[in-house]
């Protein structure tokens, strides 16, 4: 009976060890994209989608904040592993004029100042409240700022929010795009209004 007894147990134990073994190997699977790149300690997350590296194609609809969560692989062993910084930077390239002088959005190295973030401990929200004319306003206060809209191409990324983390080893691109950005105004055909 003892004999049996410890057979069971000594199965029971293969069976638990090999249970955690592959345990182990599914998560650094899952934190190293399917062991093609290196262990992810860093990442975000939006809605339920976990972002290890970069994401392109997030749509962004203006005056609805998109929210993403800041994710350390390690955070609950280890407290003190936390924060993060934010920065937005072009994805496209079309010419617009500031004062008459033309210049690049794809050189332009800040886009920040043109949205707004707002900062929690483990997450952050981030709106467009600006058509792409009013967002480079933020960036040249005061001068007379001219874009072609058509220029601008919708379907693509226009904007990637870049996510480091605490000390700026690490981070993570969310590229953007924002089809109604390109909206300048609303005019109504008064004749073909029927009620």
């Amino acid at each position: 009976m003892s004999d049996k007894k410890s057979t069971v147990i000594k199965i029971v134990s293969v069976v638990l060890i090999l249970l955690v073994v592959v345990g182990i190997i599914g998560i650094v699977a899952h934190f190293t994209n399917g062991f093609t790149g290196e262990f992810k300690s860093f990442y975000v997350v939006i809605g339920e989608e976990q972002i290890m590296s970069s994401k392109s194609g997030v749509e962004i609809k203006m005056g609805e904040p998109l929210k993403v969560d800041v994710e350390y692989t390690f955070s609950k062993l280890d407290s003190s592993i936390s924060g993060y910084s934010v920065e937005v930077v072009p994805a496209q390239d079309f010419d617009f004029t500031v004062s008459g002088e033309t210049y690049s959005f794809g050189a332009e190295s800040d886009l920040t100042k043109g949205f707004e973030i707002v900062q929690e401990e483990k997450s952050f929200t981030l709106t467009l409240n600006k058509g792409v004319r009013e967002m480079l306003e933020t960036l040249y206060p005061g001068k007379d700022v001219q874009v072609n809209l058509q220029d601008v191409n919708a379907d693509e990324d226009l904007f990637t929010v870049i996510v480091y983390s605490q000390d700026g080893s690490m981070s993570v691109k969310i590229g953007c795009t924002c089809h109604d950005i390109c909206v300048e105004g609303v005019v109504l055909d008064k004749e073909a209004i029927v009620f």
